[in-house]
C-alpha cells in the first residue's frame, strides 16, 4: 500500500453525485454517497418523460437506471437523509464527519421523489459517522430562484402562473394538464423565459444555461396532452446551445408550432372576465403589446444552494462573485482547497449534459489522490448455486407493481391479477404497490422458493430502469437471471392510456399474457470473460487528446498519443487568451512539457491510423508514420480527441480582401499588436457565418462568446475604435453572460439580423460597406468598416468519415461523432471501449475540452482497472445447418462482431464483441440468426398468446 485512502466521499446525489460515484466505483474504489434528502436524482427527480410521439433523448430513463445502479453498487456506500458538518486532514487523508438520521426499509421505491421516500426516516437524534477519505467531490447542486420576489410576474397571486418547473411536476405526476384555478384545460400557454436570470438589478446577471432546452421540450411535451394547445415562448434571445439543439429549435417551431417572441415582458395581470391571464410585454421594436393565455410558466434560473455557501465556508473553499464554486479556467473542477473537487450546478449553471461530463472529469481528478490498490473494498457478495432447470417443466411467477398509484390509477391491477393468475403455466402471482423496493424483493426471493418458480415475470416499470435490480434479485434467489421478463405497466399502460383505464387494463393483460408465453422457453443465458490490455489509443494531440493522456498516465496507464501533424497542441495554438482571461499558451506549453516528460505516454506525431481490429480489452492498431514508417500498437481502450477546423468562407470576400479576417486570424493580430488593427477606426464582426443556416443547422457555440472576447480586447486597447457585432441570438450562456453585459457598457454596439435578411457587403475604395437590417430602428444600416471579421463556423475534420469507418463508430448528420446518448453518456459510444471527447463530438471551449478529455480518461479508466471484462448474455448465435454465406450479416453489423468464414462458408459470431443488437437476426434471410432471449420459439409464442383468444386492447 503506497499509505493513501481508498475511498471518497460525494456529496449530492443528483446527475453529477451519481455520475461522479458510478465512474470512482467502477475503476475499484470506495464510494461514500451523501445525500441530504431521501430520494436520489436532485431536480431531475421532478422531470418527466420527454417522449411526445418518438423519443426525444431527455434520458431520464438513463438517470433512473443510474441511480438504481448507485443503489445496488457493491461499492457504493449511500448515506440518505445525511449532512456532512466536518473535513479534516489534507489530501489523501481526510477525515469526514457526516450527520445522518436513522431510517427504516419498509416501503416505497428507492428512487422516485414523487413516491414516499425510501427509506423513511426515523424522528429522532441523527447519528454521528466519521469516515476516512481520500478525496471529496462537491456535486451539491442548486437552487431555484424564487418569482414571488418578482411582483410583477404575479407568482403566487394568481393560481394559473406557475413555474416551469411546477409545471414539469404536474405532467410528472401524470395528473394531466390542466389550469389549476379552475381544472379547465389550457389551450394557450405562455412561457417566460429568464425570470431571475440576466437580470443585473437582482444580483443575478448570469445566464441559467439549461432553462431554454427545459422549456423548449416542455412546450413539446405539452402536445402530448393537449393537441391544440397553442405554445408560445417569449424570450430574449434563443440559447440551446447543446449538441443537436438548433435542429430541435426548429422542430419545435415547424413541426410542433411552437411560436416564439422576442421581447421583455413587464407584467401578468388576470383578464377582465377573471378566465385566463393577459402578458403585458415590449416587442423588439419597442412596441408595447398584451396578450391573453389560459396560463403561464415562468422558466426560473438558477441560484447557488444555500447548502452549498453553509458548507464551502465550513470547508473553507472559495466561491466567486456570484455566489457558485470558484475555479480556475484551464483547472475547472478544482476548488481552492486541494482534494476537493467540483462539478454539476454548484460550479455555475449548466444542464444535464455538462453536469455528467464533469462528474467524470472530477472523478479522473480524484483518482490521482486515491491509494494504488483497486476494490480493496469490495465485500464479496455471495450467492446461491444456480438453480438447474433442465428437465423441468415451466412454473412461471407473475409478480405486479402498482407503482404506488401510478398503475394503479389507471390499470386495474387486481382483475390483471386475476387474469394472470389463470395463464397457462402460471404457479403464482401476486401484486405489490412498490414491486421494487427492498421489502417486495425479499417477499420475491421466497415466493421463488417456496413455490419452486423457474421463470418469472414482472410488471412494473421498464427494464431499461429497473431491469438490473430484478436480475440480481432472482441471482439471489438462486435462478439465473436472464430467467426473467418484464412489461413496461407504467409507462406503456398507464402513461400512454391514463384517460382510458379500461383500454389500459386490457393491454396491461395482453402483454402479460404474451411475456408469460415467452417465459415458458427461456433458457439460462452466462456471460462470458474476456482479458484487458491496461494500454490506451488516443487519437489527437490537441488539448481535450493531451489531458486524456496525462490522466490516464498519471494513473499508471500506457498511453500511445497518435498525432497527424508535426506538433502538439491543435487549434489551441492559435488561441492565445480565454474569455476569462486564461494565457493559453502558457497553459498549452505546460500541457506539452506534461506530454512529452511522462514516460507512460508514446507520442507518435505526423501519424496516422492505418488498420484498427480487435474488440474491447484487446486492440491491435497500425499506424503510418508521413516518413512511411509503420508501427503497431495493443491496447484496450480509445479515445477519440480529432478535434474540429474553422470553416474557410466563401462568402463576404474572405480569402479576396485582407480586410476579411476571421475570429481566430483577428486575435492572432491584436495578440502580436497589428498596426492595421489599431489604425482601424471602425471594426464589424458578423455572427453565424456557415453555421444555423440549412448547410450547417448546428450552432458553433464558440463564436459568440470569441466575438465578445476580441470585441472586449480592441476596446480595451484602443476606447475610441467603433466595434460593431452583427448577431442573431448572443449565446454568451452561464457566467459568459457577464462578459456580453461589459462589451455593452465598453460601448460595442450589437445590431441583430434575421437569416432571411443576412448582412451585405460590398468593397467600396479603402472601406467596406456593411449594409444590415436593423430590426430595432426599423431600417437598412449602413457602415463603413476598415475590417470585416467573420465568426467562422466550426467543422468536423475532413478525414473523419475515414477514422469512423476504420473504429466502426458513427458519425451525426454533421459530419461529428455521435456519442451513446447525448444527455448521459456523452462521451461513450454504444462500442464498448471506444469514448469521444472534445470537438470530434461536437464545437465546445477550451474549458468544456479540459472535462471533456479528463470525462473521457474517466470512463476509459472503469474498464482499464480490471484485469477481465464480462459480455452480456444476449448475444447472437448462427445455426450453421440453414446458413447460406450470403454475408448480408456480416455487412450490417455495427459492431463487426459476424463474419463468414471460409471453413464451410457459414458466419461465425464473436460473442466477445457482440452487443445482442439483433441487427443480424432481422436481416438474415433464412432465419439462421437468432439472438438469444429472443429465439424464433419465444416470439412466436408471444404472437401466439396475442393472437389467441387473450384480451385485445
Amino acid at each position: 500500500m503506497d499509505g493513501k485512502v481508498g475511498s471518497v466521499l460525494v456529496i449530492g446525489a443528483g446527475v453529477a453525485g451519481i455520475q461522479a460515484s458510478l465512474d470512482l466505483a467502477e475503476s475499484g474504489y470506495h464510494v461514500n454517497l451523501v445525500e441530504r434528502k431521501g430520494n436520489l436524482m436532485g431536480a431531475a427527480a421532478n422531470n418527466c418523460c420527454k417522449g411526445v410521439e418518438e423519443c426525444n433523448r431527455c434520458m431520464l430513463c438513463q438517470v433512473s437506471e443510474k441511480a438504481f445502479q448507485v443503489v445496488t453498487h457493491p461499492q457504493i456506500t449511500l448515506f440518505r437523509h445525511g449532512e456532512v458538518v466536518k473535513v479534516e486532514g489534507e489530501p489523501g487523508h481526510f477525515t469526514a464527519t457526516i450527520q445522518r438520521f436513522p431510517e427504516i426499509n419498509e416501503r416505497g421505491c428507492p428512487i422516485c421523489d414523487k413516491l414516499p421516500l425510501y427509506p423513511v426516516t426515523v424522528k429522532s437524534d441523527p447519528e454521528e459517522i466519521k469516515l476516512d477519505v481520500a478525496g471529496v467531490i462537491m456535486a451539491i447542486g442548486f437552487k431555484l430562484f424564487d418569482p414571488s420576489s418578482l411582483p410583477e410576474f404575479g407568482y403566487g397571486k394568481y393560481k394559473d402562473v406557475v413555474t416551469a418547473v411546477e409545471f414539469e411536476k404536474m405532467i410528472h405526476e401524470r395528473t394531466g394538464l390542466f389550469c389549476p384555478s379552475d381544472g379547465r384545460i389550457p389551450r394557450r400557454i405562455a412561457f417566460i423565459q429568464c425570470v431571475g436570470s440576466r437580470d443585473p438589478k437582482i444580483g443575478n446577471p448570469w445566464c441559467s444555461a439549461a432553462c431554454c432546452s427545459f422549456t423548449l421540450k416542455e412546450s413539446i411535451v405539452a402536445k402530448e396532452y393537449v393537441k391544440d394547445l397553442e405554445a408560445t415562448i417569449f424570450f430574449m434571445d434563443k440559447r440551446p446551445y447543446g449538441k443537436d439543439s438548433e435542429r430541435y429549435l426548429s422542430r419545435a417551431n415547424e413541426q410542433y408550432g411552437v411560436k416564439y417572441i422576442r421581447s421583455g415582458v413587464s407584467k401578468i395581470e388576470a383578464a377582465e372576465d377573471g378566465k385566463g391571464l393577459v402578458v403585458t410585454y415590449t416587442s423588439e421594436t419597442g412596441g408595447v403589446s398584451t396578450a391573453q393565455f389560459d396560463m403561464v410558466a415562468l422558466s426560473i434560473g438558477l441560484e447557488c444552494a444555500v447548502t452549498a455557501k453553509k458548507l464551502s465556508r465550513e470547508f473553507g473553499i472559495d466561491l466567486n462573485p456570484y455566489g457558485f464554486c470558484w475555479s480556475s479556467p484551464f483547472s475547472p473542477l478544482e476548488t481552492s482547497r486541494q482534494g476537493f473537487l467540483v462539478c454539476g450546478t454548484f460550479g455555475g449553471p449548466n444542464d444535464m449534459t455538462e453536469s455528467a461530463m464533469q462528474a467524470s472529469g472530477a472523478a479522473a481528478d480524484t483518482l490521482g489522490i486515491l491509494a494504488k490498490a483497486r476494490f480493496d473494498h469490495v465485500p464479496q457478495k455471495k450467492y446461491p448455486p444456480e438453480k438447474d432447470i433442465s428437465g423441468e417443466a415451466p412454473k412461471v411467477g407473475v409478480f405486479l407493481c402498482q407503482c404506488g398509484d401510478y398503475i394503479g390509477k389507471t390499470v386495474d391491477v387486481a382483475s390483471l391479477t386475476q387474469f394472470a393468475s389463470a395463464l397457462p403455466e402460471v404457479a403464482y402471482c401476486d401484486h405489490r404497490q412498490y414491486a421494487c423496493s427492498e421489502q417486495s424483493r425479499d417477499e420475491m426471493k421466497k415466493a421463488i422458493r417456496v413455490h419452486g418458480l423457474n421463470r418469472v415475470v414482472i410488471g412494473s416499470c421498464s427494464f431499461f430502469t429497473h431491469g438490473s435490480l430484478f436480475q440480481e434479485t432472482l441471482r439471489e434467489a438462486g435462478l439465473n437471471p436472464y430467467l426473467m421478463e418484464m412489461v413496461n405497466l407504467r409507462d406503456q399502460c398507464a402513461r400512454v392510456h391514463s384517460h382510458d383505464p379500461e383500454k389500459a387494463t386490457l393491454k396491461a393483460k395482453d402483454l402479460i399474457g404474451m411475456e408469460v408465453a415467452k417465459a415458458r422457453f427461456l433458457e439460462p443465458l452466462h456471460r462470458l470473460s474476456k482479458t484487458m490490455n491496461s494500454s490506451a489509443l488516443v487519437v489527437g494531440g490537441g488539448i481535450t487528446g493531451m489531458v486524456s493522456a496525462i490522466s490516464l498516465a498519471d494513473k499508471g496507464f500506457n498511453v500511445h498519443l497518435v498525432e497527424k501533424t508535426s506538433q502538439l497542441g491543435g487549434h489551441a495554438l492559435r488561441i492565445h487568451h480565454t474569455l476569462e482571461g486564461g494565457d493559453v499558451q502558457v497553459y498549452l506549453s505546460d500541457l506539452i512539457g506534461k506530454v512529452n516528460g511522462n514516460p507512460k505516454i508514446r507520442a507518435y506525431k505526423n501519424s496516422e491510423l492505418m488498420s484498427y481490429q480487435g474488440r474491447v480489452g484487446d486492440y491491435t492498431s497500425r499506424i503510418k508514420t508521413t516518413s512511411g514508417e509503420e508501427r503497431e500498437i495493443n491496447h484496450g481502450v480509445t479515445i477519440i480527441a480529432a478535434g474540429g477546423r474553422e470553416y474557410k468562407p466563401d462568402e463576404y470576400f474572405y480569402g479576396q480582401d485582407p480586410r476579411v479576417l476571421i475570429s481566430v486570424e483577428l486575435e492572432e493580430e491584436i495578440d502580436r499588436g497589428s498596426e492595421r488593427v489599431a489604425q482601424s477606426k471602425t471594426i464589424v464582426m458578423i455572427q453565424c457565418v456557415g453555421s444555423r443556416n440549412e448547410v450547417r443547422p448546428y450552432c458553433s457555440r464558440l463564436c459568440c462568446a470569441k466575438s465578445v472576447k476580441n470585441a472586449i480586447s480592441l476596446k480595451t486597447l484602443h476606447p475610441k475604435m467603433n466595434v460593431y457585432i452583427l448577431y442573431r441570438d448572443m449565446r454568451t450562456y452561464g457566467f459568459r453572460e457577464s462578459y456580453y453585459q461589459e462589451a455593452r457598457e465598453k460601448g460595442i454596439i450589437f445590431v441583430r439580423f434575421d437569416l432571411d435578411r443576412m448582412p451585405e457587403v460590398k468593397a467600396a475604395g479603402d472601406i467596406l460597406k456593411v449594409t444590415v437590417n436593423d430590426i430595432i430602428l426599423g431600417e437598412r444600416l449602413e457602415i463603413d468598416a476598415d475590417l470585416l471579421v467573420l465568426a467562422s463556423a466550426v467543422l468536423p475534420p475532413e478525414d473523419n468519415h475515414i477514422l469512423a469507418r476504420l473504429l466502426r463508430v458513427p458519425l451525426d448528420e454533421d459530419g461529428f461523432f455521435k456519442e451513446a446518448y447525448e444527455k448521459l453518456s456523452t462521451v461513450d459510444f454504444m462500442q464498448e471501449g471506444i469514448f469521444v471527447a472534445g470537438m470530434a463530438r461536437s464545437p465546445i471551449s477550451i474549458v468544456e475540452s479540459i472535462y471533456q478529455g479528463k470525462a473521457a480518461a474517466s470512463r476509459a479508466m472503469t474498464l482499464l482497472t480490471r484485469e477481465s471484462l464480462f459480455t452480456d448474455g444476449i448475444v447472437s448465435t448462427v445455426k450453421e445447418s440453414v446458413c447460406c454465406g450470403c454475408k448480408v450479416c456480416e455487412a450490417l453489423c455495427p459492431y463487426g462482431a459476424i463474419a463468414v468464414v471460409p471453413e464451410g462458408n457459414v458466419a461465425k459470431v464473436d460473442e466477445l464483441v457482440c452487443k445482442g443488437c439483433g441487427t443480424c437476426c432481422g436481416a438474415c434471410p433464412t432465419g439462421a440468426a437468432q439472438l438469444k432471449g429472443f429465439k424464433k420459439q419465444q416470439m412466436m409464442a408471444m404472437v401466439d398468446a396475442y393472437l389467441g383468444g387473450s384480451p385485445k386492447s
